[in-house]
């Protein structure tokens, strides 16, 4: 498909549309920059039978969109766009032509979305709106549109940065103490475990007694919250950890615990199949009253075992290594390639930390 070109020589905007190799129509704009290019495809939306098209709103072409993005796009993925447009796009400009839509009607429509209880969202749900939006705007660009500049749209500093919270050193201990509260829940290995190796919640769901061998563990699938089983959240994931000797020590329980299941699973559900992350977040939300940390989430465990480890003064090169993330994220700035020496280091550097328990 054709796009509008800038004629030095004409002093405009112009986009021929041929068949045969004639060019049977040409359309032009003496207006410069965006301004200009837009005229000139609103003009050929007319004349090719989209003129009813163009005037389509939002609402008309999210449901296409969603679509294009449930191809494109991991069901997670897929339904975090959902739910923002359920929530944030379509109340605010469902009924209005998207060709209509400036590129600061969209960003107001980004700076102003609030809770329903009026509270700003976090900075990383700012951004799913940011990039919702910019990606229903390549859909619509795509079938010919003129709309606004997705690349000029920007997460809102004004945006709420949550604290990251962390289990304290008591609250560890009590974790590991023999209280019956504690002690007897189902999953207790399991949040001990997410404790001592900072895996993601989804992660711990996914390992198989396959995957230790040892005190060497392969960390190479995960299931999402819909039980999808993944290769994990990126390529990065996909790592090895050296265990503790605390963490070896809760496999042995956990072993104990679960061994007459017969499951494949070292984390099962009740009945030996895979453990559906909602299900230890909702044992959780017990324990951690009982433990007197009510706010923090599954997640937190790798927020802590990140924390005390760059306490410890371990190398981020292989704290890198150790929680799986990519040289992009903000845990590190520091790239290269992790030995088994560097790795081993951790794993004094844990048994160390984690002798108090």
């Amino acid at each position: 498909m054709s796009s509008p070109v800038w004629s030095e020589k004409e002093g405009r905007w112009v986009l021929r549309i041929y068949a045969n190799r004639k060019c049977i129509k040409k359309f032009t704009s003496t207006k410069h920059g965006t301004a200009g290019r837009n005229e000139v495809l609103r003009k050929r939306s007319a004349f090719e039978g989209g003129q009813k098209y163009a005037r389509a709103s939002v609402a008309d072409l999210w449901q296409g969109f969603i679509i294009d993005v449930r191809a494109r796009y991991c069901p997670e993925g897929a339904r975090n766009i959902e739910i923002v447009g359920n929530n944030n796009i379509l109340p605010a400009v469902g009924g209005r032509r998207v060709t209509d839509l400036s590129v600061n009607a969209w960003q107001r429509l980004i700076n102003d979305a609030r809770k329903q209880n009026g509270e700003l969202y976090s900075k990383r749900y700012y951004k799913t709106i940011r990039n919702t939006v910019a990606a229903f705007l390549r859909y619509c660009q795509r079938d010919g549109l003129a709309v606004a500049d997705a690349s000029l749209l920007y997460t809102p500093k004004n945006a709420l940065k949550k604290e990251k919270a962390i289990i304290t050193p008591e609250v560890a201990r009590r974790l590991f103490d023999d209280r019956d509260a504690i002690a007897s829940d189902y999953f207790i290995h399991f949040y001990r475990f997410l404790y001592l190796c900072g895996l993601r919640p989804s992660e711990a769901c996914g390992l198989q007694w396959t995957d230790i061998k040892g005190d060497r563990m392969t960390i190479q699938r995960a299931i999402t919250r819909t039980m999808r089983i993944t290769e994990g959240k990126t390529e990065n994931a996909r790592r090895v950890q050296f265990l503790p000797d605390a963490a070896i020590n809760e496999l042995k329980a956990q072993k104990a615990l679960t061994g007459s299941l017969n499951s494949p699973w070292i984390f099962p559900n009740f009945s030996g199949g895979a453990l559906c992350q909602d299900l230890a977040a909702l044992h959780w939300r017990r324990i951690r009253q009982a433990l007197g940390c009510p706010e923090v989430a599954l997640y937190n465990f790798r927020h802590t075992y990140i924390t005390n480890l760059a306490a410890a003064g371990l190398p981020l090169i292989s704290l890198k290594s150790l929680v799986g993330h990519s040289a992009s994220m903000p845990t590190l700035d520091i790239y290269g390639h992790t030995t088994d020496d560097a790795l081993r280091s951790a794993q004094t550097a844990l048994n160390a930390l984690y002798s108090g328990l």
